[in-house]
């Protein structure tokens, strides 16, 4: 809702969609039921940014990039311009930015690489307003680039390797 309320304030020069989808762990299903009901509008989809987990208590932020690595480099300059700590990896990730990636989006998920992730500790009492509020500014900061840069410096596709791995989840 962050990003919501930024961009409501500072209008981006491209349009932005917001979407939360429902069972991931599942299988992907609402972002599957997504792609497939906006099969035709994909390809003017330059970018798909995906919160997984935010807010722990413990641990660090984590962009997992599934695109070519100059993503990487860009967003690794981009985030050290900005003060924001983050860890950037450059691989499939597990969640629903997969299903974009697999239609061709380049894709981003924000990560939170702490304590509790997907076990009964998963709860609100290990919720950090700090690390929301970390979490928000390193989204919002990779979204206003993607967003408002005049032109995009890296392509709209997807590497080879990727895209092998990729097909694992949807075969």
């Amino acid at each position: 809702m962050e990003a919501f309320h930024h961009f409501a304030e500072h209008r981006p020069a491209r349009t932005m969609e917001f979407i939360w989808f429902g069972s991931e762990e599942k299988g992907l299903v609402g972002s599957q039921n997504y792609v497939k009901s906006h099969e035709g509008e994909m390809s003017s989809h330059v970018f798909n940014l995906n919160v997984d987990l935010a807010g722990q208590l413990l641990g660090g932020n984590v962009l997992g990039v599934t695109a070519d690595p100059t993503v990487c480099a860009e967003l690794k300059n981009l985030m050290e311009e900005n003060q924001l700590g983050v860890t950037i990896k450059n691989q499939v990730w597990a969640s629903d930015s997969n299903t974009f990636a697999w239609k061709g989006v380049p894709a981003l998920t924000l990560n939170r690489d702490g304590f509790g992730m997907h076990t009964r500790h998963d709860t609100v009492e290990y919720i950090s307003p700090r690390a929301l509020e970390e979490g928000a500014k390193t989204l919002c900061t990779a979204a206003a680039w993607v967003a408002n840069e005049p032109e995009l410096s890296f392509e709209r596709e997807i590497p080879e390797d990727m895209k092998r791995e990729l097909e694992k989840y949807f075969a």
